[in-house]
């Protein structure tokens, strides 16, 4: 089993090697540095990016909740970080979310 060091430094290599990077592959590297400030800006920016894409196929049932963001959220929320909701991001459905993880 690999540790969270080495699976960061390979993830920081994978991000290093894709072009252009994905904003959700930044808020991965963004997590397992613990940067939460970081994290929250590749959060917002594939949040953008997603609106985007979707805004061409409004019908879209994929369109409705930005999954790689919610994934994000969802482990960024075991690791104490706090994710503000957002219509592509319903992070008060998870099972993880609380009052307390909102900041509330």
């Amino acid at each position: 089993m690999r540790d969270e060091a080495e699976t960061r430094r390979e993830a920081e290599a994978a991000v290093a090697k894709s072009k252009p990077v994905e904003p959700s592959r930044l808020a991965l590297v963004a997590l397992f540095r613990g940067d939460a400030s970081a994290f929250a800006q590749s959060l917002q920016d594939e949040l953008k990016a997603h609106k985007k894409r979707f805004q061409k196929q409004p019908n879209s049932p994929m369109g409705a909740v930005c999954f790689p963001a919610l994934i994000l959220a969802r482990v960024a929320i075991d690791r104490g970080m706090k994710v503000e909701d957002d219509v592509y991001l319903p992070v008060r459905l998870l099972p993880n979310w609380t009052l307390k993880t909102a900041g509330v």
